[in-house]
C-alpha cells in the first residue's frame, strides 16, 4: 500500500470516529478560540510525532499495526476533532441556526 492510500484510509477511518466523539461528548468542545487554537496546535504536533513513529517502524506487520492504531489513528482523530471544534466555534459566531 502506498503512503497516500494509507493516509487516506486513516483519515477516512478517523473522520467518523471524531464525528462520533463530537456528537457523543459535546461538553468537550473548548469555550473559546484560544483554547480551540491550542488544541489544533497540539493535534498537529501529535500527528507529526505519530507520522515519525510510523516512519521509523520496520517492516513487521505487528509493529506497523501497533504504530497505526496506537499513534497515527488517535492523533488523526484528535486533529479532526480539533477541526470540528473550530468549525463549531466559527459557526457560533455567525448567530445563524441550521434548519
Amino acid at each position: 500500500m502506498s503512503g497516500s492510500v494509507g493516509a487516506l484510509t486513516i483519515i477516512c477511518g478517523a473522520a467518523p470516529l471524531a464525528g462520533w466523539l463530537e456528537v457523543r461528548f459535546p461538553s468537550l468542545t473548548p469555550g473559546g478560540f484560544i483554547s480551540a487554537g491550542l488544541h489544533m496546535l497540539c493535534s498537529m504536533v501529535a500527528v507529526n510525532l505519530a507520522m515519525r513513529v510510523l516512519g521509523s517502524v520496520s517492516g513487521e506487520s505487528v509493529a506497523v499495526m501497533a504504530a497505526l492504531f496506537g499513534a497515527a489513528l488517535p492523533a488523526t482523530i484528535y486533529l479532526l476533532l480539533s477541526a470540528f471544534w473550530l468549525v463549531k466555534l466559527l459557526h457560533g459566531m455567525t448567530g445563524r441556526t441550521v434548519r
